[in-house]
């Protein structure tokens, strides 16, 4: 049985021409459906790390239009995800995707990150050379998280280049990190938990990463 419980009219939620009709359409439909994956997921995730993380359903745009995506957050935090570096299971209009990020709001995280990335980024490279099929969804010309994740996401390396680049991105006012993997709304139709699961235990190493104190 695939894991999504989604059909193709859940994505109309995406595409709603008045915000609260988005907004009622993901609290209603695709809420749900996050809720009872994450309970699924939040044991296997906790073991993954060594810490007990924390779900947080929320969603992006909403306001003026159509949400731009509704996600579930899994957190170290019980009360806010935003202030740390968490794991995201979100569903957009293209689809359904597992990702680490770090978004503007964790000012000392990111700083502690780039630090890390320093010293590090001689041995990065190296470390994660074989995250094949990795994207960023994160730009940080659209505001960071708060600005909501970028549709037209691409496909990237974690080479010295990108390591270089992102210490910057860290330190920049709206930085962040964002990135992971994505199946299209028809293939996330036929997705297991343990493809989900799968794609978050090849991201746990960068989580660590993210989430480590000096």
């Amino acid at each position: 049985m695939g894991a999504i419980r989604l059909e193709r009219e859940h994505y109309a939620a995406f595409s709603a021409p008045q915000a609260d009709e988005s907004r009622k359409l993901v609290k209603g439909q695709i809420w749900p459906e996050l809720r009872r994956l994450s309970e699924a997921l939040i044991p296997g995730l906790s073991q993954l790390v060594g810490s007990d993380l924390h779900p947080h359903l929320a969603f992006q745009g909403g306001r003026e239009g159509p949400v731009r995506e509704a996600f579930t957050a899994f957190s170290p935090s019980r009360k806010k995800f935003r202030d740390h570096a968490h794991f995201t299971l979100a569903v957009n209009r293209s689809g359904v995707h597992a990702r680490v990020s770090i978004g503007a709001e964790a000012r000392p995280e990111r700083e502690r990150l780039a630090r890390r990335i320093e010293r590090e980024q001689g041995n990065l490279a190296k470390r994660f050379r074989s995250m094949a099929g990795l994207r960023s969804y994160f730009a940080a010309t659209n505001g960071g998280n708060g600005g909501g994740p970028v549709v037209g996401i691409n496909e990237i390396a974690l080479d010295e280049g990108f390591w270089r680049a992102l210490i910057g991105a860290l330190r920049s006012p709206a930085g962040g990190l964002d990135i992971g993997f994505g199946w299209s709304s028809s293939r996330a139709r036929t997705l297991a938990q343990i493809e989900i699961m799968t794609a978050f235990e090849r991201l746990a190493p960068i989580y660590r990463l993210m989430a480590a104190e000096d």
